[in-house]
């Protein structure tokens, strides 16, 4: 038996859709990279939600960590600002 090659997604859209393959490999990575910077950002909590994919949410246990954290250091600028 011979192995076929697979054509790669990206091709097959390209192919498709008539647009460049660069054009359809940043289209389909964008909302990837948006994720990445929400989930870096320490600060943002809320959920993010891939459109007809999946949803991405912070255990309830880490928001209110994290909330607890952030009380605790504006207390601490408030108290040393007085």
């Amino acid at each position: 038996m011979i192995p076929q090659k697979k054509v790669s997604i990206y091709t097959e859209l390209a192919n498709k859709y008539n647009l460049p393959y660069q054009v359809i490999e940043v289209i389909c990575n964008s909302p990837f990279k948006f994720a990445k910077q929400v989930i870096a950002n320490d600060e943002d909590n809320k959920d993010i939600m891939f459109a007809y994919l999946f949803k991405i949410k912070l255990k309830k246990k880490f928001k209110n960590e994290s909330a607890q954290v952030r009380n605790n250091i504006s207390e601490n600028i408030v108290d040393s600002e007085c």
